[in-house]
């Protein structure tokens, strides 16, 4: 195989015999290599007879599937600079994508805008207010020849919109990119380039990268579902993994398990063999030890090893993977004592799950408020130098009120973390943290505890913050009966020590999340001081 300084060499060469399988309505679509690379090339042809020159940034708002594929590797053969952005698809209503759309163009500034002939009036008024050019991928690819020119050497530019709402442009360079996903092949050993099965969304850095990047790179089969095959029946995806030949390595967050886990009885896993399922990484969002035993419990009468839990730890400014858990190691847990040292704990409940050691070209310190290193076992900010790590943000629209950022060689990833015995333990946003008695308390502990009364994770988010001078801990809750608020009430009580706890019920999407599906816990904390934070159907004073 040759060398991987480049994520197009696989277009020189294109296999007709290996490819990736798009789920659609009509069951497995195949499309070879070959044919993506084929129509990759019409497309960077017809981009560039529309005017798109070496550097320019290309926007996608196309859904995962083929399309986004071709428009993808087209406008990185054209010379330009990708940059995915979530289909309107994920979010519940258009007068609120449009606004984001609208705040993501005017970060990314593309040359042209590529979606769908059947979407492309639904964005007009946000591609025209950033000076910007929309065009159908049909269009485009009516009017293609093939054509490839030498790719910009600022490869993408991952839009992503964290708890503070405000989008920034992260600059990943083809340097970085290579980088990582070497670093990636080495830790998961894909030598051997074995099938893989994904469903993360291709906007989002792990879909992307992982999900998409990887297998085409080393032309190995892939299955592919767009994330609603996935929550509509998690059974569709376990069988890429269970069926003869089927695949080994897959990537999802802790959502992910626990929709398994909800929606998938033993009965129907009946007849699959999982037993070469090698590897499933799990990262994106706070990992949790009840989940991934209960996720094991299921699928290891039918072949399921718990090592092939593979936790991991990475975020987009780094380009994607950090750090991750050994092949074939089961995870490990630890629990933090009353000085916040970690313990390590057999204990699942409100424990943390290591996620391996640094990836190779990685270093991971972990340090006090003043930046000084402390003492293994200690909480503090997770701070990386690597080879992979992003050229900064799009100039002059970094986000202010984000805890990343970029010093020189370092990025202060804004993330509290531990290492216990050279492994990551991650925590939460410090952001997202209060001090209580001394104690650091994340929000992401308290989502945890609650989802033991019975709460799915995706139905609740805790904001934390100071209202005057009284500090609160808000509870947001969808879909729950009046009878929860009570328990809620008296358990966020006690865990918190006499903090005073609000609790706020809703339908379902009262949450407001990113794309990648992460609470906007400071927007959503903005509108709560600001009395905004609707349906308020229940408040209850602890």
């Amino acid at each position: 195989m040759r060398e991987l300084d480049d994520v197009l060499t696989w277009t020189e060469e294109p296999r007709p015999d290996h490819g990736i399988s798009f789920l659609g309505s009509d069951g497995w679509d195949f499309w070879s290599y070959q044919r993506l690379a084929e129509n990759a090339g019409l497309m960077a042809g017809a981009l560039a007879e529309s005017g798109v020159e070496p550097d320019d940034v290309v926007v996608s708002v196309l859904p995962s599937g083929p399309r986004f594929v071709v428009a993808l590797f087209g406008a990185m053969l054209a010379g330009a600079t990708v940059s995915p952005v979530a289909p309107a698809a994920v979010w519940h209503q258009s007068g609120q994508y449009n606004a984001h759309l609208t705040r993501v163009l005017g970060v990314a500034r593309p040359k042209k805008v590529v979606a769908g002939a059947n979407k492309a009036g639904q964005f007009a008024d946000a591609v025209a207010a950033a000076g910007s050019e929309l065009i159908s991928y049909e269009d485009l690819m009516a009017n293609g020849s093939p054509f490839r020119t030498a790719p910009s050497d600022l490869a993408l530019l991952q839009l992503t919109s964290g708890s503070s709402g405000n989008p920034r442009g992260v600059r990943v360079s083809r340097r970085a990119l290579s980088n990582n996903m070497r670093a990636i092949h080495r830790w998961l050993d894909l030598a051997d380039r074995p099938c893989s099965a994904h469903w993360m969304p291709f906007h989002h850095d792990m879909g992307l990268i992982g999900g998409l990047l990887m297998p085409a790179v080393h032309q190995s089969d892939c299955w592919s579902l767009r994330p609603g095959d996935f929550v509509r029946d998690p059974l569709a995806y376990l069988r890429c993994f269970g069926e003869a030949g089927g695949a080994e390595i897959g990537t999802m967050p802790n959502f992910g398990l626990e929709q398994v886990i909800s929606r998938v009885t033993p009965e129907r896993l009946a007849g699959l063999d999982f037993s070469g399922w090698r590897s499933v990484v799990v990262g994106a969002e706070r990992l949790d030890p009840v989940v991934f035993e209960q996720f094991t419990d299921l699928l290891a009468p039918f072949g399921f090893r718990r090592s092939a839990l593979t936790p991991a730890y990475g975020l987009a400014e780094a380009t994607l993977a950090v750090s991750g858990l050994s092949r074939l190691r089961e995870p490990r847990y630890v629990r933090l004592d009353q000085d916040g040292r970690a313990v390590v704990t057999s204990d699942t409940h409100g424990a943390l799950i290591g996620c391996g050691t640094p990836l190779g070209g990685v270093d991971v310190r972990i340090v006090d408020e003043s930046g000084a290193p402390v003492p293994e076992g200690t909480v503090g900010e997770i701070v990386v130098s690597s080879t992979s790590l992003a050229d900064g943000y799009v100039s002059g629209v970094a986000d202010s009120a984000s805890l990343t950022t970029f010093a020189e060689t370092v990025l202060n990833t804004g993330d509290a973390g531990v290492v216990h015995d050279g492994e990551l333990f991650p925590v939460g946003r410090l952001g997202d943290s209060m001090k209580v008695r001394g104690r650091a308390l994340f929000a992401e502990d308290l989502e945890v505890a609650l989802r033991e009364l019975g709460i799915s994770g995706h139905a609740v988010a805790v904001l934390l913050g100071t209202r005057g001078t009284e500090p609160v801990a808000v509870a947001v809750l969808e879909e729950v009966p009046e009878d929860m608020v009570a328990r809620v009430t008296k358990l966020l009580a006690r865990l918190t020590a006499g903090v005073e706890i609000d609790v706020v019920c809703g339908p379902f999407r009262t949450i407001e999340r990113t794309t990648s599906g992460k609470p906007r816990r400071r927007t959503m904390w903005r509108r709560y001081l600001a009395g905004e934070l609707s349906p308020l159907d229940v408040g209850t004073r602890g």
